[in-house]
């Protein structure tokens, strides 16, 4: 169950305003490797307007208990590998104009 959905927006600086919808899951399931879902709204989408510059070239999760975080990410049809590990965690790997950073 991804969890009840609701209706959000925000002001952008230059004026306008983004408008989404997304699911609020009922408890974190997940230890946070499991994704809310989100739908855009019509209009430009924020990846049109964002800074350009960096790029996600890797996503990888770990957690104590990785068969149930799987099930959960296959239930929502997310292709994420969770291997095991001491500590729940997500860990993105973006490259930007000064190199590569790894984020965790």
């Amino acid at each position: 169950d991804p969890g009840q959905i609701a209706e959000m927006s925000r002001a952008l600086p230059e004026g306008g305003e983004l408008h989404w919808r997304l699911t609020m899951p009922p408890e974190h399931k997940g230890d946070g490797l499991v994704p809310f879902l989100i739908q855009w709204e019509p209009g430009e989408h924020p990846s049109e307007t964002s800074p350009a510059g960096c790029r996600l070239v890797g996503l990888s999760a770990e957690h104590p208990h990785p068969e149930p975080i799987d099930r959960m990410l296959v239930a929502l049809g997310v292709g994420l590998d969770v291997v095991e590990a001491g500590r729940p965690a997500l860990i993105a790997t973006i490259e930007c104009p000064l190199g590569t950073v790894v984020l965790t």
